[in-house]
């Protein structure tokens, strides 16, 4: 088979020199486009062995560490769900890379057992993390101080590894003659935190030493000078979900200037931190991420439920275990995930017996190349018409690209309002937010009856897993909804002042609201200012760590590239929904 493949590509390139007329080569486009789906075909068939294990079984390996959070989610998800089959062992001491690509598995790991795992053959999703927070007793006398200004990492390094007595006077640099009483855990893995954030040899770390966490946390709560390092899952009250009465949070100041900035500032409380670490505004050496890891498509029904049931009733076990558990938001954004399979990044095993296969579809591959640059010469494909150096540029915005029809009002959450005739007001979002998120997949909306309020969300834009939760900008009633926008959710790309229109409202309290929008010129000015907002964003340090691909912003005019967040993940869609739509006044 294999040798008449060889063959008819021969002859096909051989007549397409001799001959280049147009009927010719479209009809050498269409018989190599379907000779690749053959030998992909074929390629598939030959590496396609049922060597698997039981489509109904589930084989979670866990790493040490996490070995009893394994056994417990399992021995849960046994009881909600009869029948289930899923055995439990520990990862290889080789690590996940030494797994037969053959053998499907899902693995329970921290930062360290990922580290090294290959891109390409495995897949990883956030189900939990590891925090280690610096608390302080709520009666210590220079709290309203420190949190104003913060403890440093230095600051830090200096209270747990001092041999003598060290005042609050020294490390704030006030008049309070006070003595820190700093407390460490026996407990290693917190050690080894500490060294990392405090950049410090573990057996440096002095301090009073606990049995335990419990233990530290009472005897923290029971000295007005104390400080310590907690796990986050044992300072925050499992009734209230916020911080146990009698401790407080110390700030950390990450860039040591004696005060908590604004993307410092996320200790106000438990829930404003665990939204602080999700979007990477927290040091990175105080915590590690819980990963389920996978070799596998998870394109069977058991793994899938599983794994939604990590995200889910799962989340509640991890306290028990000492862990940290997703946000609401996290949570939704790893459903949509999973949901549409996005997080997948499978390399399919190749085996001696498909490395025949795999060259010839390289080598059909090649003519199929060929055959598109005949194609584009016979039809005189000019370099003009994609740049001097042959690639089309990256489609830009600017401020004169977005359009604002007169006649509409702006809101600050990026919304638009009209007043109709019969005094109802349909709404919107603007220009500028369509231009920044890129394509948006799913909508979810109001229904007509529902009642919507001004600076809460009234619509929430879904791209693959990633969402923004847009404010309204008016107070009223539904009268009627888009609905042609559940079917199809790129009219608010295409149209967002026309076709792509949210609802219409009865308003509530238009005259008043009224007075918040702007206009004409005075949007316009205002648009100039989001965008320098908007290039300051881009520019920041977790933007940048995060990004994916160059965001191409030009030297000259400042255009930025079309649908720029669409190359982030859900971390940065929070920062930006922060910065620039949780604003509407």
């Amino acid at each position: 088979m294999f040798g008449k493949v060889k063959s008819v590509l021969s002859m096909v390139l051989f007549q397409t020199y001799l001959k280049p007329d147009v009927m010719k080569l479209r009809n050498l486009l269409t018989m190599s486009l379907a000779l690749l789906f053959v030998v992909i075909a074929t390629t598939f068939a030959v590496s396609g062995k049922d060597d698997t294990p039981s489509k109904n079984s589930i084989r979670l390996l866990s790493s040490p560490e996490l070995m009893e959070l394994a056994n417990t989610w399992v021995s849960e998800y046994k009881s909600a769900h009869p029948g289930a089959d899923i055995s439990v062992t520990l990862v290889p001491e080789e690590g996940l890379n030494s797994i037969p690509q053959q053998e499907p598995v899902i693995c329970l790991v921290n930062k360290k057992g990922l580290a090294g795992v290959r891109g390409d053959q495995y897949w990883a999703m956030t189900v939990g993390r590891d925090v280690i927070v610096p608390v302080m007793n709520r009666e210590n006398p220079c709290r309203e101080e420190i949190i104003q200004k913060g403890i440093s990492p230095e600051a830090f390094s200096m209270v747990f590894t001092y041999s003598g007595v060290l005042s609050w006077g020294t490390l704030l640099n006030n008049n309070n003659g006070g003595s820190v009483v700093p407390y460490v855990s026996g407990d290693l893995s917190t050690r080894a935190y500490l060294a990392d954030f405090m950049n410090v040899d573990a057996d440096q770390i002095k301090g009073r030493e606990t049995a335990g966490m419990a233990e530290m946390v009472e005897q923290i709560r029971n000295e007005r000078n104390a400080i310590g390092f907690c796990r986050l899952s044992e300072v925050i009250d499992k009734t209230s979900g916020e911080i146990i009465p009698g401790l407080s949070l110390i700030p950390v100041d990450v860039n040591g200037n004696a005060a908590i900035d604004q993307f410092e500032a996320i200790y106000g409380s438990a829930t404003d931190l665990t939204h602080g670490i999700w979007i990477g505004k927290y040091p990175g050496t105080l915590y590690s991420r819980l990963y389920v890891v996978s070799n596998s498509s998870q394109s069977e029904n058991e793994e899938l439920a599983f794994l939604e049931w990590t995200i889910a009733d799962g989340q509640q076990l991890l306290a028990a275990n000492g862990y940290s558990s997703l946000s609401r938001s996290e949570k939704y954004s790893r459903g949509e995930q999973l949901a549409n399979r996005s997080m997948v990044a499978i390399e399919v095993p190749v085996t001696i017996s498909t490395t025949k296969a795999l060259l010839i579809v390289l080598g059909a591959i090649l003519a199929l190349v060929a055959c598109v640059l005949l194609f584009a010469k016979v039809f005189g494909r000019s370099s003009s018409e994609s740049g001097a150096d042959g690639f089309k540029p990256l489609p830009l915005f600017g401020e004169k690209s977005v359009s604002f029809p007169g006649g509409l009002f702006f809101d600050k959450s990026h919304t638009w309002a009209f007043m109709e005739k019969d005094g109802k007001v349909r709404i919107g979002i603007d220009d500028f937010l369509q231009h920044v998120t890129g394509p948006i997949t799913r909508v979810i909306m109001k229904n007509p009856g529902e009642r919507i309020k001004k600076g809460e969300t009234f619509l929430t834009l879904v791209q693959q897993g990633k969402k923004l939760e847009i404010q309204s900008p008016v107070s009223g009633i539904v009268a009627e909804q888009n609905g042609g926008l559940i079917t199809d959710s790129s009219r608010i790309n295409s149209e967002p002042y026309s076709e792509g229109w949210v609802y219409v409202v009865e308003p509530l309290n238009w005259l008043t609201e009224l007075k918040a929008y702007a206009m004409g010129d005075k949007y316009s000015e205002w648009l100039k200012a989001e965008f320098s907002r908007l290039k300051d964003f881009l520019s920041s340090g977790k933007v940048a760590f995060n990004n994916v691909e160059p965001v191409q912003v030009m030297q000259e005019g400042g255009e930025i590239k079309e649908g720029v967040l669409e190359g982030f993940g859900p971390e940065v869609w929070e920062e930006f929904q922060t910065g620039f739509i949780n604003v509407s006044v």
